[in-house]
């Protein structure tokens, strides 16, 4: 990418950057509007569990900003399994940790090659 941009970067200034990405720690973050109460209503319902791929600080990282641990029961981070999606080990951690048998579940994704391969098996 730097190079179709017209720079060239040492590698040493390349890890430097993806290090300043991954430690950018937001304040705040927004959801969508009516995801929160559309959350609420749903934990009043059902157990709701995330399963996120992605480097571990920078997914805290927004999960704090977003202020979703108090609106969802289990938060599973895949890199902290070392099985990122397609696999479907996160989404049976997720399962086990709140006691639900993939019958009973519904999962969404957003990533349809990685998501729809992991809820399938």
């Amino acid at each position: 990418w730097a190079e179709s941009q017209g720079l060239n970067p040492a590698p040493e200034e390349i890890r430097r950057w993806v290090r300043v990405f991954h430690e950018h720690r937001p304040e705040r973050l927004d959801l969508f509007d009516g995801v929160r109460p559309m959350l609420q209503t749903l934990r009043s319902r059902c157990r709701i569990g995330i399963v996120t791929d992605g480097d571990a600080r920078m997914q805290e990282n927004k999960v704090e900003a977003l202020q979703l641990r108090a609106e969802v029961d289990r938060i599973v981070l895949t890199s902290s399994l070392k099985a990122p999606k397609p696999s479907p080990v996160g989404i049976r951690v997720a399962l086990e940790q709140m006691g639900a048998n993939p019958d009973q579940a519904v999962y969404v994704g957003d990533h349809p090659d990685l998501d729809c391969p992991a809820a399938r098996d």
